[in-house]
């Protein structure tokens, strides 16, 4: 369920820095991308570490201690988010994102877990504001109308809703739908709370890659 803060690494203070940071990042991870097998695990850390060097308000690495994102993400898998990536666009249906828990979120977890300013989450978008959003017969329904999720491989096992999503909120869900504490535990997250939009993975090496937000609504 939480997602631990993996690095992060102080801004360079001069623009020439960045840029030659990020022309070598270019560089060495188009070698990696041609030999993936014989890259060590070390390195990809330092490279992501590198991005979150050259562009530190806007990218951040993280890793995945819990299951709930499954088969998404596996435990100790490691990932980047685009911190930038709501500044200028909405959210949309499918986008894994990194957010800080809700007021209720918060009140739930008391004395369950450490809780501090850094305890940040990943799940994924489900639900948009102004939308009915309800579970049943192992499927999300949007407005009435099942939605295909690709990315998941086990159904939901309960019953939830049907709820409207508020104005500047979203219904949020884990991909593993039967492990997950999700929106339908502690509703709908505020807009405000999002941190960013998880958009790559870099390790393991065999599911090395961007992060798959696809989705569609059955007919």
């Amino acid at each position: 369920m939480q997602v631990l803060q993996l690095s992060i690494f102080k801004p360079q203070r001069l623009l020439i820095w960045r840029s030659i940071w990020r022309s070598i990042w270019l560089l060495i991870w188009r070698s990696i991308w041609r030999s993936r097998s014989s890259c060590p695990r070390y390195l990809l850390t330092v490279l992501a570490g590198c991005v979150t060097a050259c562009s530190p308000g806007r990218y951040r690495a993280y890793y995945i201690p819990s299951e709930s994102m499954q088969p998404t993400f596996e435990v100790n898998d490691r990932i980047l988010a685009d911190q930038a990536s709501y500044q200028t666009a909405a959210p949309q249906r499918g986008d894994v994102v990194i957010f800080r828990p809700s007021e209720q979120l918060m009140d739930m977890l008391q004395g369950a877990m450490p809780l501090d300013d850094q305890t940040v989450f990943v799940k994924r978008v489900v639900g948009l504001p102004g939308e009915r959003v309800e579970v049943k017969q192992g499927k999300v329904y949007i407005d009435q109308s099942p939605l295909a999720e690709p990315y998941l491989s086990e159904a939901a096992a309960y019953t939830w809703g049907p709820v409207t999503v508020p104005a500047n909120a979203l219904i949020l869900l884990g991909d593993n739908r039967n492990n997950a504490f999700d929106s339908h535990y502690w509703g709908a997250l505020p807009q405000q709370n999002l941190l960013g939009r998880v958009i790559w993975r870099y390790w393991p090496l065999d599911r090395f890659g961007a992060v798959s937000s696809r989705y569609d609504q059955a007919k």
